[in-house]
């Protein structure tokens, strides 16, 4: 009860921001109609490409992750479990969490191969902090370079410049405490020691024991951490390609695109179902703070590109009757 009490809130929220970005004119229908113009086929194209890319090395990145884990898995396997996962965060936002639903292939997959079920939820965490931290820090260095060369657009929003900020500092010293933490034994069997109170604590056991796997292997995290970055870079220049910039206006698209890594990062703030209309107004908001009226338009026709790309998840999904593993096992 409380969940769907959670998901009308957020479906009240969304639906008050797109009417509010449609009164504004941030947003106009004809901008949607003529999106799949033929002029436009070929930024489509490419920023489609550019989506597709950044989900291959999250796969890739997953993969790095279970193979130091000893977790067998096939690369095409984790790209089918990638995309089924933005099939359910995109396609189908407030039902179940995407992050839930490749956590239930990869545990599955595991119990499958190995036949136990241990550290995938671990695996999971670092990938989705790994992701946070390489996206803090181009935003905050996005905030950086905008605060220097772009001053005066920015002065109205100094506040919440702040704040943002305050929050990616904040990041920052969670994912360092983490890091120590997981990387001393003697902070780990405290921790233990202190679980073993409470009843059914094996998930949580099991979520810690793979995070340590992985925060034992700095290299591993070097590498997923460059990964986590190409990823960020691929989708932004993804969101700049559909602003229509020529390759000679280098000045206005890197702070567009720095804008838009800011976007992005106060877009993982889950104000409404997939951040419908949240992330678009936000967009306005940060591209107009560089001298663009086109950020709602253009992370609107961005969100179309991910979802028509996060089509095939679902495919796969229905296909195989809601498993990857020609077993179902009950997550309906």
């Amino acid at each position: 009860m409380k969940k769907l009490i959670t998901f009308t809130i957020k479906v009240i929220i969304a639906s008050v921001l797109i009417y509010y970005l449609f009164s504004k004119n941030l947003l106009k229908s004809e901008y949607f109609l003529t999106f799949f113009s033929y002029g436009n086929l070929f930024n489509i194209a490419l920023s489609s490409l550019l989506f597709l890319f950044s989900q291959f090395l999250a796969s890739v990145r997953i993969k790095s992750f279970l193979y130091h884990s000893n977790i067998p898995a096939k690369i095409l396997f984790i790209i089918q479990v990638t995309f089924v996962g933005n099939f359910f965060n995109m396609v189908v936002p407030g039902l179940v969490g995407g992050d839930l639903v490749k956590g239930y292939y990869l545990v599955n997959s595991e119990k499958e191969m190995k036949g136990i079920s241990s550290g995938i939820t671990g695996i999971i965490v670092i990938d989705r902090l790994i992701g946070i931290l390489a996206l803090s820090l181009i935003a905050g260095i996005s905030l950086f370079y905008l605060t220097l060369y772009k001053k005066l657009f920015l002065e109205v929003y100094q506040n919440e410049i702040n704040l943002i900020l305050y929050i990616i500092f904040s990041i920052l010293i969670i994912a360092v405490t983490v890091f120590m933490v997981g990387r001393n034994k003697r902070i780990r069997s405290f921790i233990r020691g202190r679980l073993e109170a409470i009843k059914d604590r094996s998930f949580i056991l099991n979520t810690l024991s793979g995070m340590a796997k992985l925060l034992s292997a700095p290299q591993l995290l070097v590498k997923t951490f460059i990964l986590s970055l190409l990823i960020q870079f691929s989708s932004l220049l993804g969101i700049l390609i559909l602003a229509g910039l020529a390759d000679d206006i280098w000045r206005e698209g890197l702070s567009l695109l720095a804008s838009s890594s800011v976007v992005m990062f106060v877009g993982l703030i889950p104000i409404t179902p997939g951040n419908i209309g949240w992330t678009e107004l936000v967009g306005a908001f940060a591209w107009t703070a560089v001298g663009s009226d086109a950020g709602a338009r253009v992370f609107a026709y961005w969100r179309i590109i991910v979802i028509l790309c996060s089509l095939p998840g679902g495919l796969i999904y229905i296909l195989k009757k809601g498993t990857l593993l020609a077993k179902r096992r009950g997550l309906t």
